[in-house]
């Protein structure tokens, strides 16, 4: 019984630092969303605390570039993934 319930607090504070998938972030003036340019993020942003270059296939089966942007906005961290210069996922996390 005992590990059954231990189980069970651990699968359930797994949850609390995993990161979330959404559309968009909320500058300070405006938005940065899936399909926006790198160009839009690096003026509506700033700079990133880092950046993560690699590759990966798309969906026809062919090698992509991809850079992920690191930044940390009001206590949060978001990446933002970047293929063919335009956003294809933002993913925050506390």
């Amino acid at each position: 019984m005992k590990i059954i319930i231990l189980a069970f607090l651990l699968t359930a504070s797994m949850g609390a630092f995993s990161a979330t998938e959404t559309n968009s972030i909320r500058t300070s003036t405006d938005f940065i969303e899936v399909g926006s340019s790198q160009r839009d993020i690096v003026q509506k942003l700033g700079r990133p605390e880092s950046t993560y270059e690699y590759k990966i296939r798309d969906r026809n089966g062919r090698l992509v570039f991809a850079t992920d942007f690191y930044y940390s906005i009001d206590g949060l961290k978001y990446t933002i993934t970047v293929v063919g210069s335009h956003v294809t996922k933002i993913v925050w996390e506390r």
